[in-house]
């Protein structure tokens, strides 16, 4: 998580312009120069206080302007702008950046297809609205005001979106105490991660004794919720525009075939990258790791695939609390408790797939063993039959797909940077995942034995 200099990039100070421009045509005072820049692992996020109607201008205010002149004051003056960057998306595979045009369009239909789907749940969690959204790629000042244009752009300038506020201050945290941003402070930095043995360094992981609790919240309060609007209320052409900036609906067959792909790609560059290695230990090391990954993508291919439950739903797939805002319940935070989400934010990951991406992702990015990622997966289980009467099938399959998918990313990385020993022990980690499933490959040759 960085900050942002809006002078490091004159696409982003370009963007803050437009943003702020935008909000003046609804004669609200807005200054670029006052904006504050907000920690973000891949983008460039900014609060903007002081917006407020204007006396200076007797101008008409743009369409749509009184909608944003309400979320100012429900964000005590606050707006948020957002602008993106070329960024890597889970689905994706790979690791290779995502044009920006296209993380943000589908980051946008997670949005607003969630703040639809979460609107009136009896948790009361709040998704920010998007109040204005340029995808970039032009200088068409017309269209820029416009907004809501579908396409990828030429790069030429950043998307960029002006966004609610619903941080500490705003009406979302009226009747009910913000933690402080406790919980998100206090997430430990060395962890046993699930399928591995040795606790090792990660940029934030909820503490084990928490893990579980913190994820059966996170189903409850989020997950089945809005996967029942998906199942039982969306209606066949409400939300089509965003559903269609999302694509295809991912299913397990399609990103397996996916991961296998990957996995043969970067198989291919280890192969290559051993004519220029500097020493028999390395060549020899990138020769395994491309055997293994050409058994892993044939092993994935063979795999049975899971029965199909009723879907596809909205996946955000990174559901971890530096995504989520929280609140106590009224009361001081309790350190032996988990707090309850007020809000959920960051939806560059939103794909509209098989809803069991989701609880995968859960399973394997905040429960710390397998014993919790069960208990959750169970859980999810039970709330689908009762339902649908569908069964979910077990969950061996998914983290076999994730496995691969993960070396497959590393792979990668391995292939330009084949003495690093982090990211190898990455690699490492993910071949003891599989090896607790089963998959089990020679060391030498990489063959499935």
């Amino acid at each position: 998580m960085s900050f942002t200099d809006p002078s490091s990039d004159p696409r982003i100070f370009r963007a803050l312009q437009s943003a702020t421009a935008r909000l003046r045509t609804d004669r609200l005072s807005a200054d670029e120069n006052s904006a504050i820049s907000v920690p973000s692992a891949r983008h460039a996020v900014f609060l903007l206080p002081g917006v407020r109607p204007s006396s200076c201008t007797s101008a008409p205010a743009a369409p749509g302007g009184g909608a944003i002149t309400a979320a100012a004051s429900r964000g005590g003056g606050i707006i948020v702008i957002r602008v993106w960057r070329d960024a890597p998306r889970w689905w994706d595979v790979g690791g290779n950046p995502a044009p920006a045009a296209s993380v943000a369009w589908a980051e946008v239909a997670g949005y607003r297809l969630a703040r639809r789907a979460l609107k009136g749940a009896a948790a009361g969690v709040v998704v920010p609205d998007v109040l204005h959204f340029d995808p970039g790629g032009t200088d068409d000042a017309e269209g820029a005001v416009g907004g809501d244009r579908y396409g990828d752009g030429d790069g030429s300038s950043l998307p960029w979106a002006l966004m609610e506020y619903v941080g500490a201050g705003s009406a979302a945290f009226e009747e009910r105490t913000h933690d402080g941003g406790k919980f998100v402070q206090d997430m430990v930095k060395m962890r046993r991660e699930f399928g591995a043995d040795e606790p090792h360094p990660r940029h934030g992981r909820v503490d084990a004794e928490q893990a579980e609790r913190y994820a059966m919240m996170v189903l409850k309060a989020v997950v089945l919720p809005m996967h029942a609007y998906f199942r039982f209320v969306l209606s066949p052409d409400e939300g089509a525009e965003d559903l269609a900036a999302l694509g295809p609906p991912k299913t397990y067959v399609g990103m397996a075939e996916f991961a296998a792909c990957a996995a043969g790609g970067s198989a291919a560059r280890l192969r290559a990258a051993v004519a220029s290695s500097g020493s028999e230990e390395c060549r020899t090391r990138l020769l395994r790791l491309a055997a293994v990954l050409d058994a892993s993508a044939s092993r994935l291919r063979a795999e049975p695939p899971p029965t199909d439950v009723p879907g596809p739903a909205l996946c955000h797939c990174d559901l971890q609390p530096q995504n989520l805002i929280f609140h106590t319940g009224g009361g001081p935070a309790d350190a032996a408790e988990v707090p309850r989400v007020a809000c959920v934010l960051d939806w560059e990951e939103a794909g509209w797939a098989d809803p069991r991406f989701e609880l995968l992702l859960i399973c394997r990015k905040v429960c710390a063993n397998r014993s919790q990622a069960d208990s959750i997966w169970g859980a999810y289980a039970d709330a689908l039959r009762e339902t649908t009467g569908a069964d979910a099938g077990p969950l061996d399959p998914w983290l076999a797909l994730e496995g691969v998918h993960s070396i497959a990313t590393e792979a990668g990385k391995v292939a330009d940077r084949p003495d690093d020993s982090n990211v190898l022990g990455k690699v490492e980690r993910e071949l003891e995942r599989l090896g607790r499933l089963g998959w089990v490959f020679d060391t030498v040759e990489g063959e499935e034995r």
